[in-house]
This record gives structure tokens, sequence and C-alpha cells, in this order.
């Protein structure tokens, strides 16, 4: 009977021990999939840095070209064989992205915008700084990056901005950018850590239904042994007498 409770004991702790173990190899592979998110949008969002930045630099040279060529007499066009514009729209697409150079955001242009990116376009307006969101797209993740283009004074003196001072911003460069899954971006990584968590899940409720049948087979052995020795005690007794002989047996067959 005590070997019996003890059977279930051990069953209902092997349970036990299965679900926790469960809850804990799934908190890890949470836990691992979120950092591994959280380091794809880091790095999705240096790249959009990256390429705004790039971009800026290029509007800039740009515009100091024209600036010398107006020093020297000469008159430069930025369109001729090609639009700056498209070239900055170009290379971003082939980074898998889309950049729109924009001027400065009235009311009446939020119209339809996403809150998060409204928000965020209000934010770096004021604050002259860049600034980003995540968003939602057709249940898919991007990022929008935008970074205003603050007054220089070869912009001031080519541009059609001469009423502007020097860190007036004048627009903005907007980047919008589809933040991949761990799939996408790195798609060994991501079927390595399926198969560890889930090989490591396996194991782990092996070994403790393994260690509850070693148990089990234990205290079966053990009840085995005590019922024999019971048993050859109880013959041993009642071989003094052939009139009693088998009488235990059978009152413990009918208990």
């Amino acid at each position: 009977m005590i070997s019996t409770k003890r059977i279930i004991f051990f069953k209902k702790v092997a349970i036990f021990l299965s679900i926790v173990w469960t809850i804990v190899t799934y908190s890890f592979f949470v836990y691992q999939m979120n950092n591994e998110k959280a380091h794809i949008f880091s790095n999705t969002v240096t790249k959009a840095k990256t390429t705004t930045h790039q971009s800026e630099e290029l509007i800039t040279w740009a515009f100091d070209r024209k600036l010398k060529a107006r020093k020297r007499g000469n008159v430069l066009e930025l369109r001729t064989d090609f639009s700056l514009r498209d070239l900055i729209y170009s290379m971003a697409k082939k980074q898998g992205s889309t950049i729109t150079i924009e001027g400065n955001y009235l009311e009446d242009d939020f119209a339809g915008i996403d809150e998060n990116i409204k928000n965020t376009i209000k934010k770096s307006q004021a604050t002259k700084r860049d600034c980003f969101t995540k968003y939602e797209e057709d249940k898919k993740e991007y990022l929008f990056y935008i970074k205003p283009l603050l007054a220089k004074n070869n912009c001031i003196e080519c541009h059609i901005h001469d009423d502007q001072k020097v860190g007036d911003l004048l627009g903005n460069i907007n980047m919008k950018i589809k933040i991949p899954t761990l799939k996408e971006y790195n798609p060994a990584n991501y079927y390595f850590l399926i198969f560890t968590y889930l090989f490591s899940w396996i194991v782990g409720l092996i070994i403790i239904w393994w260690i509850r049948h070693k148990s089990k087979q234990y205290f079966d052995e053990k009840t085995k042994r005590y019922e024999e020795s019971i048993y050859s005690f109880v013959d041993m007794i009642e071989r003094r007498d052939s009139y009693t002989a088998g009488h235990s047996k059978r009152v413990a067959k009918y208990a």
C-alpha cells in the first residue's frame, strides 16, 4: 500500500516536473527570440540611419558643388542626365527600403497617416533630430525613420531658401523599411534555435520520465521482495500445523 502511494506520488512529481520543464524551456525560447528580434530591429534602425545620412551627405555635396560652380561664374544643373532625388530613391530601393524627400509637414498633410508616424514626424520637426518608430502594415512590421534637413550655408546661398538661417528646418528625409523576421534575416539561426530548444525540451522530458520509470521499477522490486519474505515467513509458521496450511494465503486472496 505504501509502495503504491509512493509510485503515485512519483508519477505526480514527474507530471509536475514535465510542466515546469516545458514552461522553463518555452520561456527561454521566447526570451531568445525576443533578443534576436531586438537585434534585428537595432540593425534595421542602424541601416536606416546610415542610408538617410548618406542621402543627406549626397544632397550637401551636390549643393556644395553647385555653390562652387556658381562662384566661378558657371551654372551647374543637378538635373542633367539624372535626377539627384531619383538617384537617392534608387539607392534606397536596392536596399529594400523606400525614401522620400519632402518639405515641412503641415497639419493637413497628416490626414490618413498612421498615428505613430504622425507623432514621430511632429517630434522630429519640434526637436530637429532623427526620430523613428515601428508600425504595422498588412500584418508586417515596418520601421519609419525621419531625418530633418537643416539649413546650411551652401543651402542658403544657392537654394531658394534665402530667407532662412543656418539651422532652420528645410525639409525631411523619410525612410520606410520592412523589419525582417528572424526567418528572413537569418534562416540558419532561426532553424538552429528551434531545433536546439525542441531537442532540449524532448531530452528533458525523456530524463524526467526515465527517472520515474526507474523509481517505479525499484519500488515494484522492493514490494515484490517484501511480499516474498512475508509469504516465506507465513509458510514457515503454517507448516507446523497441516490443518492451517495455506490459510493465510486464502485470507489474503479474499481480502
